[in-house]
């Protein structure tokens, strides 16, 4: 993680790495296509979530009591095992401890051993993906924004509220941060906030 107060230069390092944390829908993704406008490449964890998986599927369907598999592509229905797990805290244990560390893995070995590279998660802790990071960013958004955005996109208040009691707040992690953005106004204001917090630091 970063500590110094000094200007950071990637493009005077082999690797450099920002790590983009934050509640679902807080805003991550638009900050990730900010940075991938500059030249990094983003990995998504949600997406190596989904491989993770397939990988791990046969004991996640011994672990998970119901039908999760969709019978079309014979893979794991992630809709139905998210509405069994984010009711059921032990099976979403179950579930993390099966997948965290391949998710890791998988993202360890996407990083390589140069370049400039954004990775995107909600559970960047819990997963242990900050051990990669040169950076790390938190994206906050209150609980209204969160559930306006919600409704756009079509996932009810209860799904949503369901999901964010599993991730970390700022509370919790704000000593682990190095910058925090708030992103509870408009789309142009939150890319300035991008702009003036994240390259007063990483000089491009």
């Amino acid at each position: 993680m970063y500590m110094g107060r000094k200007p950071l230069k990637p493009r005077e390092l082999k690797r450099f790495v920002i790590g983009v944390t934050g509640k679902m829908l807080s805003g991550k993704n638009v900050l990730c296509d900010v940075l991938s406008s500059r030249g990094f490449k983003v990995i998504d964890a949600d997406s190596v979530g989904h491989q993770s998986l397939e990988i791990r599927k046969e004991e996640i369907i011994k672990m998970i009591d119901g039908d999760i598999v969709d019978p079309k592509t014979q893979n794991i229905d992630r809709k139905k095992l998210a509405n069994i797990v984010f009711s059921d805290p032990m099976k979403l244990k179950i579930l993390n401890k099966l997948v965290h560390g391949t998710i890791k893995e998988l993202i360890r070995l996407m990083i390589g051993k140069d370049g400039f590279y954004c990775i995107n998660a909600a559970l960047l802790f819990e997963i242990g993906l900050d051990e990669f990071c040169d950076i790390i960013v938190y994206v906050e958004s209150s609980e209204k924004e969160i559930l306006k955005r919600a409704s756009l996109r079509g996932f009810s208040e209860e799904e949503v509220k369901k999901r964010i009691k599993f991730q970390k707040t700022l509370e919790e992690v704000k000593d682990k941060v190095d910058i925090i953005i708030y992103n509870n106004s408009s789309l142009e204001d939150f890319k300035k906030k991008i702009e003036e917090k994240i390259f007063s630091i990483v000089k491009m």
